[in-house]
């Protein structure tokens, strides 16, 4: 059996191996993908053709509702774009972008809601309604799903935390490495300082 030298740490440790985030399942990502597609495909709408939604609400077509659907459809592509960059590896991402996208939606519901019932005149956008509250809903599923692993993943503050912990224990350990090394080198030397007994 080999010997250990004083520079042999007493204790060998294996390093713990990272917890690796758990997948997007392949619906989750699929129902993502179609919000996506959904937001991004009504936005280019918005910004081709905004005078076919000014016509759902009889409004007449001037400059300034041009411009305000424009901008509606900027913030629907902007979402979009975020739910396809967002890395199905980390489902914080997704469920950020989520988020954000259904409380989007929420705003829009509440505001075209709050537009028909102050104005008797305008004609009555049940299909935009409909569609909006729809993609909410299955953006609020889809979150749903999201929650059920939320016990499984690791947020970016949990794997700072351990990190930091790992390193800790690195120092730790290194320390208590040193502290042994030095009470080895301090026996050696009394060994060698301690007088031989004078041979009969």
């Amino acid at each position: 059996m080999e010997e250990a030298s004083p520079t042999t740490p007493l204790i060998r440790r294996e390093e713990p191996k990272p917890q690796v985030l758990p997948a997007v399942t392949r619906l989750q990502y699929i129902a993502t993908a179609v919000i996506a597609a959904l937001h991004i495909v009504r936005g280019i709408a918005l910004l081709v053709c905004p005078a076919v939604a000014l016509s759902s609400f009889a409004e007449p077509t001037s400059s300034t509702a041009f411009f305000f659907t424009s901008l509606l459809g900027v913030r629907d592509i902007v979402l979009g774009g975020l739910l396809t960059l967002a890395d199905p590896r980390r489902s914080y991402e997704i469920h950020r972008a989520l988020g954000i996208a259904l409380f989007s939606d929420s705003v829009d519901t509440f505001v075209l809601i709050f537009v028909v019932a102050c104005s008797a005149h305008l004609k009555n956008p049940a299909p935009e309604i409909i569609s909006v509250v729809l993609l909410a809903v299955l953006e609020h599923l889809t979150l749903w799903s999201f929650d059920e692993e939320d016990d499984d993943g690791l947020s970016p503050s949990q794997q700072a935390t351990i990190q930091v912990t790992r390193l800790d224990d690195k120092r730790l350990r290194l320390g208590m490495w040193l502290e042994e090394l030095k009470q080895a080198e301090s026996l050696q030397e009394d060994s060698l300082s301690t007088p031989e007994s004078p041979a009969s």
